[in-house]
């Protein structure tokens, strides 16, 4: 035992430890260990270089330090003035959560169910490339947590709620307003497969105070394929079609509907059931009762026109290429 013990207690020394052939001291390890880290590791000029050369964001809504430009304010977010690659761009922020700049619509909706319904959307949408409908240039979600940036181009004009609220429109104003609007329409019902506005109404038709074009915008509800059946309504009251109120069920004839509806809101002033104090009592309204009429006066094709589009069964509306053939459009 006392021969053990000196060799127990002996303070131990890596000279008197004995080497394999061939294996490195720990103290020269360490040191090619460093060395070769420090060989991996760019110089601090190398890393600025490679952070200079990362793609810059592809828009934006103006200097930093400047509130941005609001240039419209909707349900699920707000619409704000930008750019897109240098060019003047409309820039939609849209919340994830209903208290991130979003209010929430009841417990139908789902909290972050537009968020998710836009980030399926993006795809499509960027394909669409009408005349009559607003383009859809880029979708960005990582530039903020919890936030959507619809980039779409930018259109200087009002909406024809808008203008309508400035005094009547002309009957040839009507008919060249829902010419545009049903070839918009008819483009995206004639998509493959099919695209359901959802919500058709005068506040999503745009007019360009350039050159006088209707534009069928905001396409955050719309969905692909008919008919559509929704877990939640979808769209505004006033326009909704019979059978969504019934089923939940939209078709691109639930969208000739709401373009009836839009028809009746330009020429009166307010769309149909105005009266109507709540959701509840609209959808009474229109499951059940007649659609309002226009007003005495109004030029018969242009009634025939509102009341083949407001038809309760769908089978019986007319489709978005059909009214363009309609006797008030081509004014035969």
């Amino acid at each position: 035992m006392s021969t053990l013990l000196p060799l127990i207690n002996r303070p131990k020394s890596s000279a008197g430890l004995p080497r394999r052939s061939g294996a490195m001291a720990p103290a020269d390890a360490a040191n090619d260990a460093a060395a070769n880290s420090r060989s991996r590791l760019p110089s601090l000029a190398g890393a600025v270089s490679c952070l200079s050369r990362q793609p810059s964001r592809l828009w934006s809504t103006g200097p930093p330090d400047r509130p941005p430009c609001v240039i419209g304010e909707g349900a699920f977010g707000r619409v704000l003035r930008g750019t897109f690659k240098g060019q003047p761009a409309a820039i939609k922020e849209v919340g994830e959560r209903p208290n991130a700049r979003r209010r929430w619509r009841g417990p139908g909706d789902s909290p972050d169910h537009d968020y998710r319904r836009e980030i399926r959307g993006a795809e499509f949408l960027l394909k669409l490339s009408h005349e009559n409908v607003v383009r859809y240039l880029h979708f960005d979600s990582s530039s903020e947590p919890g936030l959507l940036y619809v980039v779409m181009e930018l259109i200087d004009g009002r909406n024809l709620a808008e203008l309508r609220r400035k005094g009547p429109f002309s009957e040839d104003d009507l008919r060249s307003l829902m010419t545009q609007t049903c070839c918009g329409l008819h483009y995206l019902h004639s998509r493959q497969p099919s695209i359901i506005h959802r919500d058709v109404k005068g506040s999503n038709i745009m007019l360009s105070s350039r050159d006088n074009v209707a534009k069928i915008v905001d396409l955050g509800l719309a969905v692909q394929g008919a008919p559509a059946v929704s877990h939640s309504l979808a769209g505004t009251h006033r326009f909704m079609a019979p059978e969504v109120y019934e089923t939940r069920a939209y078709s691109t004839k639930s969208d000739v509907f709401a373009l009836g509806c839009a028809l009746f809101e330009l020429q009166c002033g307010q769309p149909p059931h105005s009266d109507k104090s709540n959701g509840m009592a609209v959808c009474y309204a229109v499951m059940y009762s007649p659609m309002p009429r226009l007003p005495d006066g109004c030029n018969r094709r242009l009634v025939d026109f509102y009341d083949r589009c407001t038809r309760k069964d769908p089978i019986e509306r007319p489709t978005a290429k059909e009214l363009l053939g309609h006797t008030f459009l081509v004014g035969a």
